[in-house]
């Protein structure tokens, strides 16, 4: 007769205490989990509104490169010309007359006024 010992991985009935410790490690992960799941989901809204923030920015430019101009504050002169009866605005950048129309009714009573006083 031979008789001989070895080991071989075998189902074996857990403790309470065992069932208690995996109870515990279990829901440690549980959390950790649920962290990681709002980190991630938080790393991607982040990345999605910068993806956005990009997405606008090249969309602006874009529309200036297709326009070949933008919009800036510009310093304009306004003049009323009494003797030609004319009241005009003029980019002091370009010179350029952005528009001139006649004086109104309000505008001559204006300088009346001032005439009298």
């Amino acid at each position: 007769m031979k008789v001989s010992n070895s080991n071989e991985f075998l189902p074996c009935k857990l403790t309470n205490e065992e069932l208690l410790n995996y109870g515990d490690q279990m829901a440690r992960v549980q959390q950790d989990i649920n962290a990681e799941e709002d980190r991630q989901k938080s790393a991607k809204e982040e990345l999605k509104s910068r993806m956005a923030k990009l997405e606008s920015q090249r969309s602006e430019l874009a529309n200036k490169v297709a326009r070949k101009e933008e919009y800036r504050d510009v310093e304009v002169e306004t003049t009323i010309n009494y003797e030609a009866e004319t009241y005009s605005k003029i980019r002091l950048d370009t010179g350029e007359v952005l528009f001139q129309r006649e004086i109104t009714e309000e505008e001559r009573q204006m300088e009346l006024t001032k005439e009298q006083a």
